[in-house]
């Protein structure tokens, strides 16, 4: 589906954004400059949700075997191996004194770069699939709402509040099944195959105010940390809380309302999938390629302002990412597990 395109490929720009930006804003002077580098910083912050939202609607789609949820994971997991290995060898420099156990026991115990922590939460969530696709399959509308409510307040809203200790409930009532990234998952599956109604349109405005409102305050709240010469410490930066939560529904949301049912040129549509089919290539490789850029960005870019800089630095990694990801779809032993 065309709009489901258009979502991976913002995902995936969005991720690119959320490594290639860091926290360049927080000892600038406040103004418009700084306020347009938090916004798009916290926009970003969606990229991690909405590929979370794809999986789950696109793993649940049909009936999800345990043998093909498997040979996904199994795919993942390869992936995973190659690309962390590259990384120790290469970019570590333990080639030369390369053991596969403390390999094995490094890449088990945490990521070995830090960007690959998503591909542990995914391996997660796919062995989880075929049980989670039974559970929302007997899902009716008043059963949506009442979970993405619970999921809202357990996962995103009382967690938020506890960061500025404000009084709430005990911690040991935040069920797991309303965990945030579980609750982005099974929202994407609700959100993509929900029959469109008459009310639609009212849902999508309700969304757009949602989401202006979320980011208002994420902005808003960030730069009042910058009082009295402190620095900003980015209280608000977590993918899981709630203003997170209003953002990605409402962006997957929207995105659909726009595109779902158009009429959409091949060209675009073979161009976008082609894209969209890349894009975890782009995450794979762009985490590889960033310290080899990392270094030179400075240089490159310091005669342009310090907003526009961030930005071609963003688009530089991305398609450095893009060409050689678009390349390797193209050979059927990698575009097996690409």
């Amino acid at each position: 589906m065309f709009y489901m395109d258009v979502l991976r490929i913002l995902a995936c720009i969005f991720v690119v954004g959320n490594h290639t930006l860091g926290s360049v804003f927080a000892d600038m002077e406040q103004g418009g400059a700084q306020t347009a580098l938090i916004t798009w910083f916290f926009l970003c912050k969606t990229g991690v949700p909405l590929f979370l939202m794809l999986s789950g609607a696109l793993l649940m789609r049909g009936t999800p075997t345990y043998r093909s949820i498997f040979k996904k994971t199994g795919q993942l997991i390869l992936v995973l191996t190659l690309a962390s290995l590259y990384v120790w060898c290469f970019q570590m420099n333990r080639l030369g004194s390369f053991e596969l156990l403390p390999f094995l026991t490094a890449l088990i115990r945490d990521p070995i770069l830090l960007n690959y922590w998503y591909l542990y939460t995914a391996v997660g969530l796919y062995l989880m699939t075929p049980l989670l696709y039974r559970m929302v399959q007997n899902f009716e509308g008043v059963d949506f709402a009442w979970y993405m409510l619970l999921w809202m307040l357990f996962g995103g809203f009382l967690p938020m509040l506890e960061l500025f200790a404000y009084p709430t409930v005990s911690s040991h009532l935040y069920v797991p099944l309303f965990s945030s990234y579980l609750g982005y998952f099974i929202t994407g599956y609700c959100l993509a195959w929900r029959q469109r109604g008459r009310y639609d349109g009212a849902m999508a405005a309700i969304f757009a105010l949602l989401m202006g409102l979320a980011g208002y305050y994420l902005v808003t709240s960030t730069l009042s940390e910058q009082g009295e010469g402190m620095r900003i410490r980015l209280l608000l930066d977590n993918a899981r809380y709630l203003p997170f939560m209003l953002l990605s529904a409402g962006l997957f949301f929207i995105v659909r309302s726009i595109f779902d049912g158009r009429k959409i040129p091949q060209f675009l549509r073979w161009g976008f999938a082609k894209i969209a089919d890349a894009t975890f290539g782009v995450y794979i490789l762009h985490s590889i390629l960033i310290p080899y850029f990392a270094d030179k960005r400075f240089e490159v870019f310091s005669r342009l302002p310090e907003g526009h800089a961030v930005f071609c630095y963003t688009s530089t990694v991305f398609f450095a990412a893009l060409i050689p990801a678009l390349i390797a779809k193209e050979i059927p032993i990698i575009k097996k597990i690409l």
